[in-house]
């Protein structure tokens, strides 16, 4: 039978990598959310 232990190895890394750049985007995009929601509070508070 053929070792396929490498593609399997390859293939998780591949996995891995794109749902950490997934997760990394998502807090990206909560953070800014947050900083735009503190902004937009902070012009109506000076209304």
């Amino acid at each position: 039978m053929i070792n396929t232990d490498a593609y399997l190895a390859l293939g998780l890394v591949v996995v891995a990598t794109i749902l950490g750049g997934y997760i990394g985007v998502l807090a990206l995009r909560f953070r800014q959310a947050g900083k735009l929601i503190d902004t937009l509070v902070t012009l109506k508070e000076d209304k």
